[in-house]
């Protein structure tokens, strides 16, 4: 990154990237980088023009600045990133025995591995999206390993997985569709 300009009280940077490809630049368009609700984001303006660039995203920071004065989440979070905090969460619990914190980690484990569905969108996944990730990928995998697998074990998951689900909705990271 070469020629940052900073406006915005210095909360937003704007520069051309200088990653290269094939010995040129992969794009010669302004970029902007801010940092919000905990995360970094960065946003191309489509423009080579720094004028322009600099209303373009200054727009788009007043924006992100709106939403966040109004507690509208900004970044989408992936099951991924979230999965070991909701067992953190439980494990502090005192609504919850032993037992049962010992079986949401143990179904979490396990849950964990299939990748598809540790990369859905929590903020927008549905019935189906687990569906076609976690319940094709777990029966795929029992055929494969040519075990049977018991309904009980499939409802166990789906539970682990709901009760996922409502913490995320409870910490406001997920709404009801």
């Amino acid at each position: 990154m070469s020629n940052i300009h900073s406006i915005k009280n210095g909360k937003l940077h704007i520069y051309i990237r200088t990653d290269k490809y094939k010995g040129k630049l992969k794009s010669d368009k302004f970029v902007g980088r801010t940092y919000i609700q905990g995360k970094q984001t960065i946003k191309s303006s489509g423009t080579s023009n720094l004028k322009q660039a600099k209303v373009i995203l200054g727009n788009w920071f007043d924006e992100l600045n709106f939403k966040k004065k109004h507690n509208i989440q900004i970044h989408t979070n992936s099951v991924s990133d979230l999965w070991q905090r909701f067992l953190s969460d439980i494990n502090t619990s005192t609504d919850r025995e032993a037992r049962t914190k010992t079986w949401y980690k143990e179904r979490w484990n396990y849950i964990s591995k299939c990748k598809e569905f540790m990369s859905l969108k929590v903020e927008t996944m549905t019935a189906d999206d687990i569906q076609k990730t976690y319940l094709m990928w777990r029966l795929a995998r029992a055929k494969s390993q040519s075990k049977i697998l018991r309904s009980a074990t499939i409802s166990g998951d789906l539970m682990a997985i709901s009760g996922f689900t409502s913490w995320c909705y409870r910490n406001k990271i997920r709404k009801f569709y």
